[in-house]
């Protein structure tokens, strides 16, 4: 969960340019979801969890 919505679209779309899809919660506009495939590999999550704490990083400053 972010501060406000306004923070949580730039992380999406930071995302985004960054390689991993993610999307809004319908409910919570200031959260995001991400929706892995279920074969995803432990390299692959930790891969995805580094590009999103980046983005969060390239959203917040």
């Amino acid at each position: 969960m972010f501060n406000s919505e306004e923070v949580n679209k730039k992380v999406i779309e930071n995302c985004i340019k960054n390689g991993i899809i993610v999307d809004w919660f319908l409910f919570r506009p200031d959260a995001m979801r991400i929706a892995p495939p279920l074969v995803i590999s432990d390299a692959e999550i930790k891969q995805a969890c580094k590009i999103i704490m980046l983005s969060v990083k390239q959203s917040l400053s």
